[in-house]
């Protein structure tokens, strides 16, 4: 009985799969792009763990980055922070994910640093001297 349901389950899993492909291959790709932006995402955040191939996304990220020279980090976030900025971005990453990223700069710096940098910007918001 239980094998039954695995396979009815199973057969559930491609035909959801199956119609995922068809809609990635069929809309219009700004469409695409938010749905999959918005699915690696929730993957990505661990919750809740998804039954697939890419739900250990947060860790392969971590092991890329711990087998990284420095200079490899330097560059690899360099061309992703270039490539989330390009173009319409909440089609490249929605809000949410782009304020963690931030938040993740931000706590990276030491408290000198940190201190400098809001020494720089006035109560309007705006940087004094160059960037």
């Amino acid at each position: 009985m239980e094998t039954a349901r695995e396979f009815t389950r199973f057969c559930e899993q491609r035909r959801q799969a199956q119609a995922l492909a068809d809609l990635v291959t069929t809309a219009p790709r700004e469409i695409v792009c938010h749905i999959c932006v918005l699915a690696l995402d929730h993957l990505g955040a661990g919750i809740p763990e998804a039954d697939t191939e890419w739900s250990d996304l947060r860790a392969d990220a971590a092991f890329w980055a711990d087998t990284a020279s420095p200079a490899e980090l330097r560059e690899y976030l360099g061309a992703a922070l270039r490539k989330i900025s390009e173009g319409d971005l909440d089609a490249r990453m929605a809000l949410a994910p782009r304020k963690r990223l931030m938040v993740d700069l931000w706590g990276g710096l030491p408290e000198a640093d940190k201190r400098k940098f809001l020494a720089r910007v006035d109560p309007k918001g705006l940087f004094r001297g160059a960037a």
